[in-house]
């Protein structure tokens, strides 16, 4: 699997006005950097994690350092390096015009937002073909050992094992479709990608898109290949993240108190959770389509004469990703705050 590096630009400076808040954690962080480092964020978080963050497990000094990284890129300290600048596979733009790609992904489905472009939901499509550029860009290179067998006369066959360098997955596709290959030589190619230490962190959902993206991939191409694969052992399940802290009522009044949000994040927090919506129906259908059903609901598009009286407010929505068309309602708290 292809590591995500960086390169150092700059050199931090704590003292430095950025025009973001930085957390005194990634301030520590971004500080350790020597400019021209490459470096990835999962090996920085193992050699020095423990001494920026309290957090003991390998997964969360991860997750502190994958932010810190974040805010790194966005005020110009690091630059995150292209696969072909690191030397092994191909960007990400030339992949998706690989001709068994684009069939494979035009059998998908895009992106559901219908009001906002937004590079981060790519639908089926794009989730499964950024998966399969990843498998890619580490097959790419691999030498392997396939069993091919040969017609060495009337009805007679020989067998032959070859060492194979791979090209990509556009190369073990068309090794997998020759007559007579072994499904068992490929299955262990995949399964060893999906077996590599640098999944260990996957959860179990993860890992099942990274199977399907990959069963997709040789299906769609009218090749499909059979294997099974356990995505629960190595991998943290849902049964795992039952004991992982969740949002309860008191820390939410700490968020709306304590926390001192903007009025802009205490609007988006209650009418998530008055309506009951996740990140990307509140963007792309709450933001553009609950207007018109306030309006109709109070009787008048001049929000200082809302009637509070009559809330709880009705909101008709669809969720994206299931199509599936849903009410629930505003109470004043969030009316008040939609309307301040």
């Amino acid at each position: 699997m292809v590591k995500q590096y960086y390169k150092v630009l700059k050199k931090f400076n704590p003292q430095k006005d950025y025009g973001v808040k930085v957390r005194p954690q990634y301030a520590t962080c971004l500080s350790m950097l020597k400019i021209g480092q490459k470096i990835n964020q999962k090996d920085f978080a193992k050699e020095f994690g423990h001494e920026f963050t309290h957090k003991n497990t390998q997964k969360s000094r991860e997750e502190a350092v994958y932010h810190a990284f974040m805010l790194g890129r966005k005020i110009g300290i690091l630059q995150v390096l292209s696969t072909t600048e690191l030397g092994y596979g191909i960007p990400y733009e030339d992949f998706i015009k690989i001709k068994s790609v684009v069939y494979f992904m035009k059998q998908h489905r895009g992106s559901r937002f219908k009001n906002i472009e937004s590079k981060s939901h790519e639908g089926t499509r794009g989730t499964y073909a950024r998966k399969l550029w990843k498998f890619n860009n580490w097959v790419t290179g691999k030498e392997v050992e396939f069993t091919k067998i040969y017609s060495s006369g009337k009805d007679t066959f020989k067998q032959k094992t070859e060492k194979i360098k791979l090209k990509g997955v556009d190369d073990l596709l068309h090794h997998y479709v020759q007559p007579l290959s072994q499904e068992r030589e490929f299955v262990k190619v995949i399964k060893d990608y999906l077996l590599d230490p640098e999944n260990e962190t996957q959860s179990d959902k993860s890992m099942k898109v990274i199977v399907n993206a990959i069963k997709s991939y040789f299906e769609k191409n009218d090749a499909p290949i059979n294997f099974k694969y356990n995505i629960k052992i190595g991998h943290t399940t849902s049964e795992d993240r039952e004991g992982e802290a969740s949002l309860n009522l008191d820390e939410l009044m700490q968020l709306f108190t304590v926390g001192n949000p903007t009025l802009v994040q205490k609007t988006a927090l209650l009418c998530k959770f008055h309506r009951g919506l996740d990140t990307s129906t509140l963007i792309d259908r709450f933001n553009f389509e609950a207007w018109e059903q306030l309006v109709s609901c109070f009787g008048t598009e001049n929000y200082k004469k809302w009637d509070a009286n009559l809330c709880p407010v009705p909101i008709k929505l669809t969720r994206i990703k299931t199509a599936y068309q849903h009410t629930g309602f505003l109470d004043k708290d969030a009316i008040d705050s939609l309307a301040d």
